[in-house]
């Protein structure tokens, strides 16, 4: 697990409920992933995260990246 202390700057309407702005310590944990070089050509990453217990109710994304390596 790592741990670090970020800024984030929240736009209008975020769902953290704050009002917009750079908000700083921010402190942030999870399982992070360290993958092989990747072969040349194109591959899909698929990422998934949610947060059942936050201050506006439970959170989630569903995100997937498509990258060519060259």
């Amino acid at each position: 697990m790592a741990l670090g202390l970020v800024l984030i700057t929240y736009p209008e309407n975020s769902v953290a409920g704050v009002p917009a702005g750079n908000y700083s310590p921010q402190v942030t944990d999870g399982y992070w992933l360290l993958l092989e070089p990747l072969a040349k050509g194109t591959h899909e990453i698929h990422v998934r995260a949610s947060a059942s217990h936050t201050s506006n109710g439970p959170i989630a994304f569903d995100v997937i990246h498509h990258i060519t390596v060259q």
